[in-house]
């Protein structure tokens, strides 16, 4: 029967390999194998360390939600810059980074984005976003038909009222009404899916086997704000 150990750092190999990993617990396995001076670290030193460390090759996706997850935790980027707000949603949702193509994130990317950045670091403001991010989101929800925002995208600004999302079904009010309760539906989907990967990510959190450290009193408290 392998050793206690090895079967440890099986799991946390397969962990790493893993393109739908979270972010979250892949920052967890570098903190607890590296320390905070990882923070430091460019990119391309993080997946050196790793393949020193566990003799294996980072995933571009994850070595991009490392990088992400540490610039959340490290500076109020993503709260204050458009730019970083839309990478950092595109990555924490799996996408590759690509510095030289725009990626508009999505309805469902900055919903997970903006749940697993409060997560990882929660901001002391009561509204840490800038008004160009809320109206970003506000434009993205119009662009997309949502008439019910996703609720962690209540904070969304607009131009316009939301009903002008419907206006080009204004000759059939039923028609209309029916693409309404669609479209209603389509955020009640996106809030069930947010709050089902809250609870995966914390299964996951909780089923690490770190060697400095214990996610159980993380995920303890997490559950009780999830």
């Amino acid at each position: 029967m392998p050793p206690i150990e090895s079967i440890q750092r099986n799991h946390i190999r397969q962990v790493l390999l893993d393109r739908e990993t979270y972010a979250t617990v892949l920052l967890h396995i570098a903190i607890d194998t590296f320390g905070t001076e990882l923070f430091e670290w460019t990119r391309d030193t993080v997946a050196s360390e790793f393949m020193q460390e566990y003799g294996l090759i980072m995933p571009t996706t994850n070595l991009d939600k490392i990088m992400a997850a540490i610039g959340i935790i490290t500076t109020d980027s993503f709260f204050k810059s458009i730019y970083h707000f839309i990478q950092y949603c595109n990555v924490l949702c799996g996408d590759v980074f690509d510095p030289y193509e725009f990626d508009p994130a999505t309805v469902a990317e900055m919903a997970w984005g903006i749940t697993e950045a409060l997560i990882l670091y929660p901001p002391d403001e009561d509204e840490p976003f800038t008004d160009d991010i809320r109206y970003y989101i506000g434009m993205r929800l119009k662009y997309e038909g949502f008439v019910r925002p996703p609720n962690i995208l209540r904070i969304a600004l607009f131009d316009g009222d939301m009903s002008d999302a419907l206006a080009e079904y204004g000759d059939d009010p039923d028609f209309q009404a029916k693409v309404r309760a669609e479209r209603q539906d389509r955020g009640a989907l996106i809030d069930n899916a947010v709050k089902e990967n809250v609870q995966k990510l914390l299964t996951d959190l909780e089923k690490l086997s770190l060697t400095n450290g214990d996610t159980k009193k993380a995920v303890d408290e997490l559950r009780r704000g999830a």
